[in-house]
Order: C-alpha cells, then structure tokens, then sequence
C-alpha cells in the first residue's frame, strides 16, 4: 500500500499486525508452505507486504514480482469475490519464464482469495504449497480449505474497512478509507440487495430465518479451482443465497457499513476482528471451542456464553463455557429439551439465528422456559454452528443480570463466529483424516527403510575387523541409496588422516580411494561440529554456500550433491561416511539422511566390536596376569595382616614383594622422624647382592624436592636409572646399591610419610609392567593399613593399663576420703590422712608440715614406718622457704624428686632431709580457706624412688580433700560456738522482757526517770532484736553450708559414675578394635572368589577363539564352493547352507562376546566391595582412635567435676567468713546490751532511793 501524507503512522502499524496475524493462523490451519498477502495497487506488479513460510523455503517479503495469477483475466472473477485455487502449475496455461519463476519458488500449488473493503478490491491473500519437482504430489484443494480462505480474506476486510471509518471519524482530513482507493481503482459491481425481514423493533423476539450464507460478504462470491486444464466453477458453500435474498439482506444492513456508525461500533468491528483472529489460532478443537465462547463474550459483554452440542458424540451437553463471576456455570450440563428436536432442529439446520430481547415477554415452550430459568437467563442469543452440511451445535448468549436489547451488528458478529467456528471444525476433521493418511504414509516408508537398515546391519556385522567393515558399509549404502560413490573419510588422528579409506562408486566415475583429501577449512571450523553429530546434506554444492576450497575438492571427484554424516567410534570423531552424486544434483530426503546417519551410528559400534575381538588376546593375557596378581596380593595382605609388631609386617612385606616382582631387591626406607629417619629398616635381597639392611641413606635433595609429592601419593618407575633425569647425587646412591631399575611407592601410616617401599633390579634394566607397579602401589597400601592397626593396638594396650591404674587409683581415693571424712576435728583428720597415704603409697613415712605465722613449720601429723625416725612435733625452720616457694605452694605447687641429690634443692633443704634419712620425697600443698595450711608430704628413706604420675595425682587429690575436711572441722566448731552464743541471746531477751516489764511499773511512778528508763530499754530492745537477726543469718550460712556439702557429695558420685563409663567405653573400644582387625584379616580369603570369575572369562575368551577359528574354516570353505559353484550348480545349496551356518557362529560369537561385559564388571565390582571391606576396617580402626578420645573427653569431665568440688567448697569457706563476720557484730550487739542493762541498773538505784527517801518523809510526816 502507498501511504499518503495525511496518513498516521500508528494506523499502518496496525494493519501491518493485522496483515502479519492472518498470514500466520492461515499458514496454521490450513498446514500449507507459505502465505503471504499482496499489495494490489500496482498490478500487475504486486509486493509482498506479509509473509509466513515454513523456515526451509525461501522468504519473498517485501519482494515485487508479475504474478500470473494476478493477471487481467482473473481480476473480475477477483472483483465479484470470487477465489481462485490452481492444484498443479504445470497444467496451467504458463510461459516458460513465469514457470521458471515458480519453481524457483518451489511453488507447486496455490489458492487466491481477494480482500475487498467496501467496494475496492486492495489486496490478495495466496497460500503457496512448496516443494520438489520430482516430490510426492500435495493433497489438492478442497472446497472446505477454499472456504477457509475466502473467511480469513473478508475478516481481514472488515478489519481494514474498520481501521479506515475510525480514522474518518476522528479526523476530517482524507484518511485511510481514501487513501485504500489508491491500492487498486478497480470497482466491486454494485449489489442493492433490497429489504431484509431479520429484525423488527416493535417485538423483543428476533428470528432470522436464513439458508447458509456465502464464507464472502459479498453473496456472488464462488470458488473457481483450477483443474488441469479446465475451469470449474462451484459455489463457495453449497448452498449459496440467490441474488435477490442476497440483495435484500444488503439493503436491510447486514454487511452493508452505514456512514452514520459511531466511533464505538467501528471499535466493535475492530474488536470483532480481533476475535475472529484469536480463535483462528487455535487448531484443536477443544481449543477452538473454548477460545470461542471467551472472546464472544467478551465481545458482547454479556454474562455467559456456552456452545450446546448437538453432535451425535455429546448430544444436548453444553461443551464449552465462559461466564461472568456470579452466575451458575453450565459446563457438562446435559439440557434435555424434548422440544427442540420435533420444532427447531431443522430449523436451526437451515441457518436459523434467534434473539430473544427478553424470555418473560415471549412465547416459549415452558420445559425450554424452565431450562432458561435454571441458568438465570433474562435474555439470549442463538446462532447454529454449522460443520459438514449438518448441524454440529448452537452458540448461545446469556444475560443473567437484566433482560437485553440484542443490536443488529452483534447478532451479525455472532452469526459470523459461528460461521467461522463451523468452518474450523470442519477443517480439523480434515486435517485430521489427512494427517492420518500421511502417518500411514510414513509408517510405509519408514517400514522399508527399516528393512533396508535390517540389511544392511546385517552384512556390516557379518565384518570382523576394520577394513572388511568399511567396504561393505560403503557398498550397501551406495545400493540403497543408488548414488553415484560413497567413501568414509578418514579423521582418526592415528589412522591415515586424512585419507579416503573407503569406497563404492559407479562405473565411469573417478575412484577417490587412498586419496589424501587436505581441506584447511574443515579441522579449525568443523571438527566439533560433526563431534557433536553434525549432518549436513548438500542438494546442489553451489548453492550451499561451501568455502571455495571445499568445492573444488568436489569439483575434482565431479560431485554435485553430498551427504555427509559423521562415524562416532568411542566417543571421537573416527571419520565421515559420505555420499556423492555426480551425474546431477539430488534431492536428499529425510529418511535417506537419517537412514544413513544410523548406519554411520551402526559403523560405529560395528568398529567398537571389531577392536574388541581384536583385542581378545591381549585382554587374556591381562586377566591371566591380574587373576595371578590378585592371588599374590591376597597371600601377601594375609601374611601381612597376620603380624601384629612393626617389625614383623616390614620384613614380610618386602619378602612378599621380591617373592611376586621376582626382583633383585625390595627394602623399606624410613621416612618417620620418630624412628630412624633415612635408613633402610627392612629388606628382602637376592644372594650375591650388595646388603643395604640397617645402611643410612642421605639424600639431601629428597627432603625438599620430593617428600610432599610422595605424601600425595606419587609412584615411581624407572626403568634405566640413568634415562630417568634423576640428579646426580640420587644415581651415586644407588650405584653403590647396584642399581639399575627402581620402582618407588609411598607407605602413608596415620596421615604421615612412614617411609618408602623400594623395588630394585641388579641384574639389568627392567620395563616395569603396569599391573606390577599397581600391584606394590596395594600393597605399599596394606603396609600403611596394618602399621596403623599396630600402632593402635599398642596404644589400645597402653589405654587398657591405664583404665585399669585409673580404675585402682579411683577406689584408693574413694577410700582414703572415706576415712579422712570419718573424723570431725582437726588433730583425727590430720592423722587419718597420713595413715592413708602412707598405707596407698606404701612409701616409709608420711606427715603434714603445717606453716606457722613466721612462715616456720612443725610436723604437726606423722605415719612412719618401724626403723625410721619419727619427726611429729619437730619444727622445721627453712629461711629459704618463703623466699622462693611460698606463693608457688600458694597456687598449687606440687614437686616430685626422686633423688633428693640430683633435685637442685638448696644445701640448707637437703640437710634438712638428710636428718630424717630422706632419699626421695613427694610434696603436695593443703589449701584451708584459700590460705597455705601446710605441705602433704610422702618420704621415701630406703632408696631412691620414681614417682608415678597417678601416684603424683593422687596424693595431689587427697591433700584437696584435706583441706576441704579441715575446712569443715573449722566449720563444725564455728557452729557449736554459734549456737552457744544463740541460747544466751535467748536468755538475754527473757531478762530483758521482765526487766522492761518493772521499768513500766516504776515509770507510772516516776516520770522524768522512768522516760529515760524506757529509752534506754527500748535501746536494748532493738540491739537484742538486730543480734537475733545476726543470729538468724548465721543459721542461714549453715543451711548453705549443708546445702553446698550435698552438692559436693552428688559431684562425686558423678565423678564416680564417669570413670565406671569410661572404663565401659575403653573396653568397647578394644573390642571394635579387634572386630576390625579380624575383619581385614577375612578380607584375604574372600579375594581367591576373584580367581573363579577371571577363570570364567578366560573361559569366554577361548570360546571367542574357537569360534573365530571355526567362522574362519567355514569363510574358507565358502570360497572353494564359491569357485565351484561358478563350474557346478549342486554346490549353490551348499554355499546356501554353509552362509547359515557362518551366520549362526556370528551370533554365537556376539552372544558369547557380551558376556565378557559383565565378567569385567562383576570382576571390578568384586574389587571394589572387597576394598571397601578394607576401608570399611580401617574405618573402624580409626573410629576405636575416636572413641578413645572419647574416653579422654570423660577424663577431662572428671577433672572439671573435681574442680567443681573446689569452687563448692570455697562457697563455704565464704559462707564460714560471713558467719564469723555476723558473730563478731552479735558479741559486739551482746557487749551493747550489757552497757545498757549497767545504765538502767544505776537508773533503777536512783529510783530506789527515791522511793526510800518518799517512805522516809511519808514517816516522818
């Protein structure tokens, strides 16, 4: 179209969406090639101004062309609506140039319908069918398609004439409605169609009565299709209206515009169209169905619109619903109305359209009023559907909300939808049915390509090794696909890359086998491409776009079209399988390339199989030598598992290892620095050779250089020591060995390097074998397992002991507190206490050295064996004392010597000793309310003695428990003090109460005396009552104290407690332990299961022999009666028979070749289970480490539970603090009271000799 300069852009815009949208839901519905529309205002040049094409043929949007089917002759069949639909081009009456034209198009049909808006015709819409000239010809067109096309035309022309009377309406200038004049100034004949009945406003029932109309808006519209060389001219429908019904109904405003539409009716006709696209999209008829109803109602604004089926499938069922939130929804509602078959079934069969404005004001039959009336329905809308000449369904409008004045062009809008919708449905049943003979089609073709595939399989397999492979596989590719020459390409980096390696070809074609093919192009561009299964099919190589250098590689082999698959052959790019046809271009179709691409893929695997017998032999050998190799390693783990000392498990080690490599040497180089670092510790050497046992090895270059890579895990080969590249000093050490070939392997022992497990060969240079290295690599491994469940029984061992040293230092503490608990004073506890600990310690004397205020001590308890001398009593004066060790004793000190000579005491301290025959002694503090009571000390006289930890802990534990005894001694004498001093304030306030009582008395009669009397006695009232309260807090702190004792005793049974749990715990420990030792041990055994499947596969593999051998006896009979079936023809029935039988060893030989598969398999699976048997154990092993530093753990809570205990008993030598704090304050109270009581004694004296003095003046008076 031509814009003019009035025009506006957004109205352009809008048409080009709506030309875009109808070119694509054609293209959908109608499952053609290409649908475009054409600009008719330049014929007869047109331009493509919308286009929708299927993406394998070429686009022509925006192109001008001359089409011939735009010609004069055609354009007034155009004008009067009429469609043109041309089934084959090459019957049609064409020029060699228009003809060439179309082809170059690929343009094998076509359909025409004209779009019209008012009066001129502006455009074309044209539906292409694509494809090959020597393809399968495409289904012909049929009325129902042409009938859809004619639709999609006249919706896009009331689109357009609505687009163009909005743009009038709002703007005065010339629009688009006079710029359309300018597409084409041909005129649609005048059509003045006279009355129409449809409406009559005087009555709110509306029945149209009307035959099926033409899918055009003009009624004349008919279908011309092209057949061969004769024109036929049908209806567009059937049954068309006659020209005189169609001229009334024009006149009556049916599809004839009126200038006088407002604004918002063209909007409705936009919207309409709108509409009509949408449910255009949809192909399914479900989909169609449900779109619908929507878009109707949306349309009409009304609150439901349903379609009420009345195919023979879901008859009287409303199928499809949209509806208005509030409103009784009536989907899969069955509607039985006995009416409607007997008055309207035919009726509506006729194309007839009801409106109802109101249903209370009409006539209805009451079983239709009371359906109605069930769905709220005030007013409705009934157009038929109509699909196939029959009366598929009705599409109803509801409104529910009020009764409703149905307009004239809605009932026109709906009348159309339900047009279009039948049209729809009729078109999917026929795409249906068309699409069912196409997938009969395929399934035919695709039938025989399996067959060809079948075959071809078959005499591929037939091939055993590579090059027979390949030759047939380019031969029956060649006869299948009955080219000109096919080859493989050879892309194997080790295989003769590069090279054509394979091929077919025709006579008089030039042969291309071992042709060196070198395309610079191809490594860099396409390698990864065809990697990741690129096919490309080439029909004409000219026009492929090729580099040029590709082209004329093919231009040497006369190639016109290829096909090229890729050849996969374990996961790389092996080569391509290729396809030429030389004589002409060809047309590859789809089930050629994909055919071919499967039989690439089956080359593949064909290659994959043939490498696999190929290698039957050497897999042999290597299951032969592992099945040895693993009864060696299992042997070797047992014997290995069975030593329990690190001593023992070295020297078998390297005796297994010299015994299974058959090597000149194997020692173990040490690389622990807790045990003779570089020296070899263990060796095994064959007689002759230079002995390397107990030899230190200094390698100053190893330390930096190597001993991280060998902690990770690094192994060593060398083969000739003097190619390895190993420095200079590394070859002088082991020249002096001898040394010509080394193998070297890491022993890791608890996350650590423990060293090196070293094969050496004297005699000559050595090629170590992989399964050799592999094998000491396990077994270097097992080395490391069973030097850790060594070191962990040992240490399991030493925990044992110490449980039970524990167990036995815990019942001697439990006992000696008993007895120190047992006494109540202080001199009871002291001797208690060194009886104890010289009864546990069994050493000759124990005493308790209490400090003085000068910091000089007496022995204040003693326990001393018979014949020794007695210090109790004696006062030891050391001036060094406080000088260096008082506040080290202070905070916790403990000092062990045991040899008072070699101790560094001071001269002074030894002379000291050496008075009480000391020659080793144990000293511990005694803590009484955080001040140094005095030293807990043990005297060995006899000898000299090595104090034991647990003894040192011990004793360390008793001296606390002393201090805490004396504590509570203290506290037992505070206590009977206090409440001494309680009974005599209770006296004290008895006294005080008669007291008061008499100053009462004596103040009655004395006034100014008594006062003061009384304020003196209050005064003592409320000292006495403060003294109480000091009193009660005293009681308190006692109840605290208690309280605190309690918490002590519950500590210690906790203590208790953990130690018996960690004593349970330690021997579940050892237990574990020895499971998994036991465990590890069974592993060996179960290994020799391995032997019996390496056996079985060997087994296999020689029947792969045989049955190689006897495949190859019966090729080679094959060929004699080859070369005699050529002179006799009895041999023919022989050939025949030894082919099936060569057949019949195949499959033996595939059947017997997968079972190697799952032997490999079960065999690595074995493997697997038993190593994870192994790391199961020595994940046990670790997990027993684990559970001991559980047991340190509870350890450490005893610990805490004694320190516990200490803070407890500092709460109550805080509380005895308080309670000697509260007591000075009640004696000082007590002392107050006596003073007042001493005032009012003199007070009372005063007052009795008043009285004396009245008796004496009351006498004389």
């Amino acid at each position: 179209m031509t814009q003019s300069p009035n025009s506006k852009p957004n109205d352009y815009q809008d048409i080009g969406k709506l030309f875009q949208l109808t070119t694509e839901t054609t293209r959908k519905i109608l499952q053609c090639d290409r649908v475009i529309i054409y600009d008719g205002s330049e014929l007869p040049q047109s331009r493509v101004i919308a286009e929708s094409v299927v993406p394998q043929y070429i686009s022509i949007l925006g192109k001008i062309t001359v089409d011939p089917f735009l010609a004069e002759e055609f354009l007034e069949r155009y004008c009067h609506g009429q469609a043109l639909a041309f089934d084959n081009i090459q019957t049609v009456n064409l020029n060699q140039s228009q003809l060439e034209e179309l082809e170059r198009l690929r343009i094998r049909s076509l359909a025409i319908a004209p779009i019209i808006v008012g009066k001129e015709l502006l455009a074309f819409l044209v539906a292409h069918q694509c494809g090959e000239t020597n393809s399968a010809p495409k289904p012909p067109w049929n009325s129902e398609t042409i009938n859809f096309l004619i639709e999609k035309a006249k919706i896009a022309g009331l689109a357009l004439e609505s687009i163009a009377k909005t743009e009038q309406s709002q703007d005065s200038q010339p629009t688009q409605s006079e710029e359309v004049e300018g597409f084409l100034g041909l005129q649609v004949p005048e059509q003045n169609l006279g009355e129409s009945p449809l409406l009559s406003e005087d009555t709110p029932d509306k029945e149209i009565e009307l035959k099926p109309i033409a899918p055009s808006a003009y009624p004349q519209t008919s279908l011309i299709k092209q057949t061969s060389s004769k024109t036929v001219q049908t209806q567009a429908n059937g049954n068309s209206l006659t020209m005189n019904q169609a001229k009334k109904n024009h006149s009556n405003g049916i599809f004839q515009p009126t200038g006088q539409k407002t604004i918002l009716e063209e909007q409705g006709n936009k919207s309409f169209a709108n509409a009509s696209n949408r449910i255009a999209l949809e192909t399914e008829k479900e989909n169609i169905l449900e779109t619908t109803v929507e878009e109707v109602r949306q349309l009409l604004d009304c609150d439901r619109v349903l379609v009420y089926c009345l195919d023979e499938d879901n008859y009287g069922v409303v199928v499809a619903e949209s509806i208005a939130a509030g409103w009784t929804r009536a989907l899969g509602k069955m509607i039985d109305d006995p009416c409607l078959a007997v008055e309207y079934m035919e009726k509506y069969r006729n194309g007839r359209i009801r409106a109802i404005d109101d249903i209370r004001r009409i006539d209805i039959t009451p079983c239709y009023q009371e359906q109605l009336e069930d769905l709220e329905v005030k007013g409705n809308l009934v157009t038929p559907i109509i699909s196939e000449d029959r009366l598929f369904g009705l599409l109803i409008a509801h409104q529910c909300s009020e009764s409703r004045h149905w307009q004239e062009q809605e009932i026109s809008w709906t009348a159309e939808i339900a047009k279009q919708v039948g049209l729809m449905l009729q078109y999917t049943e026929i795409v249906a049915e068309n699409d069912l003979e196409e997938q009969k089609r395929l399934v035919e073709a695709q039938n025989k390509w399996n067959q060809h595939f079948t075959d071809a399989i078959q005499y591929i397999r037939q091939s055993l090794n590579q090059e027979d492979i390949l030759k047939v596989s380019v031969k029956e590719v060649r006869r299948i696909l009955n080219c000109d020459r096919v080859v493989v390409y050879s892309l194997n980096q080790n295989f003769r890359y590069g090279i054509v390696i394979a091929e077919s070809v025709a006579p008089g074609w030039k042969r291309a086998l071992n042709k060196e093919i070198n395309d610079p192009c191809f490594d860099p561009t396409y390698r990864e491409k065809y990697l990741n299964g690129r096919v490309r099919a080439w029909n004409n190589i000219y026009e492929s776009g090729m580099s040029e250098c590709y082209i004329e590689q093919l231009e040497k082999l006369e190639v016109k079209a290829n096909l090229v698959t890729p050849i996969i052959n374990e996961g790389k790019l092996c080569g391509l399988l290729v396809a030429h046809q030389c004589a002409e271009s060809r047309n590859w179709q789809q089930q050629e390339i994909r055919w071919v691409a499967q039989i690439a893929t089956q080359v593949g695997f064909a290659l994959d199989n043939a490498k696999l017998l190929a290698n039957a032999k050497q897999l042999q050998h290597q299951l032969k030598n592992e099945a040895k190799l693993t009864r060696y390693f299992t042997d070797a783990v047992r014997y290995i598992r069975e030593s329990l000392q690190q001593e023992d498990i070295l020297e078998i080690s390297v005796e297994e290892v010299r015994r299974v490599l058959n090597c000149d040497r194997v020692v173990v180089y040490s690389m622990n620095r807790d045990f003779r670092y570089g020296t070899v510790i263990a060796e095994s050497v064959a007689p002759r050779w230079t002995r390397a046992l107990n030899k230190e090895i200094n390698d100053p270059c190893f330390e930096y250089t190597y001993r991280e890579k060998y902690l990770n895990g690094r192994v060593r080969a060398w083969s000739n020591i003097y190619e390895s590249g190993m420095s200079r000093c590394y070859i002088e050490q082991l020249e002096k060995l001898e040394v010509k070939a080394n193998l070297v392997t890491p022993v890791i022992s608890e996350g650590k390097l423990f060293g090196l497990l070293v094969a050496h060969q004297c005699s000559d240079f050595r090629d170590w074998q992989q399964p050799e290295i592999r094998w000491v690599t396990q077994i270097a491994t097992q080395v490391g397992f069973a030097l850790d469940n060594a070191d962990l029984l040992v240490y399991a061992n030493e925990l044992r002991e110490q449980v039970v040293e524990e167990h036995q230092w815990t019942e001697y503490f439990t006992d000696a507190i008993q007895q120190i608990r047992k006494s109540i004073k202080t001199g009871d506890i002291l001797k208690t206490s060194v009886r104890e600990v010289r009864r546990i310690l069994r050493c000759d004397r124990a005493v308790i050295y209490s400090m003085n205020s000068d910091n000089h001590g007496m022995i204040v308890a003693e326990s001393v064996a018979p014949g020794w001398t007695r210090a109790k009593g004696r006062v030891i004066k050391d001036p060094c004392f406080e000088a260096r060790y008082l506040d080290m004793y202070r905070n916790g000190r403990v000092r062990a010597w045991s040899n008072i000579y070699e101790a560094g005491m001071t001269r002074c301290y030894i002379e000291q000793l050496e008075k009480l025959e000391v020659k080793a002694n144990l000293v511990t503090p005694i803590i009484n309310e955080g001040q140094l009571f005095g030293l807990l000390v043990a005297h060995q006289c006899n000898d000299f003695r090595n104090w034991q930890h647990s003894e040192i802990r011990w004793l360390t534990q008793v001296a606390t428990q002393v201090g805490f005894a004396l504590d509570n001694a203290k506290l037992l004498e505070q206590l009977r003090s206090t409440q001494t001093s309680n009974q005599l304030s209770h006296r004290q306030h008895e006294q005080t109460e008669i007291f008061k009582h008499q100053v009462v008395e004596i103040l009655g009669e004395n006034g100014d005396t008594y006062q003061s009397l009384s304020q003196e006695a209050m005064r003592q009232y409320e000292t006495t009552i403060h003294v109480l309260n000091q009193t009660q807090k005293v009681a308190d702190s006692f109840s605290s104290i208690a309280l605190n004792v309690q918490q002590i005793q519950c500590k210690k049974q906790q203590s208790d407690l953990l130690v018996q749990a960690t004593q349970d715990s330690l021997e579940r420990v050892v237990n574990s332990i020895s499971h998994a030792q036991s465990k590890v041990q069974n592993v060996g055994a179960e290994f020799e299961n391995l032997s019996l499947s390496c056996q079985q596969l060997s087994e296999i593999v020689n029947s792969i022999k045989d049955l190689s051998k006897q495949i190859v006896q019966q090729s080679m009979s094959m060929t004699r009666l080859v070369n005699r079936s050529q002179t006799e023809e009895s041999c023919q029935n022989s050939l025949l028979d030894l082919s099936d039988t060569i057949f019949s060893l195949m499959q033996q030989l595939f059947e017997v070749s997968a079972k190697i598969d799952p032997l490999f398999a079960n065999i690595q699976n074995e493997v697997k289970e038993k190593t994870i048997t192994l790391d199961s154990g020595t994940q046990q092993l670790t997990s027993g480490v684990r559970e001991f530093q559980t047991v340190r753990q509870k350890l450490d809570r005893v610990v805490n539970l004694n320190q516990k205990m200490n803070i407890f008993i500092e709460n109550i030598s805080q509380s005895i603090k308080n309670q000697t704090q509260s007591s000075t304050f009640a004696q000082d109270s007590v002392q107050e009271v006596a003073s007042i009581a001493e005032r009012i004694s003199e007070q009372s004296l005063s007052i009795t000799q008043s009285f004396h003095q009245l008796v004496v003046l009351v006498q004389k008076l």
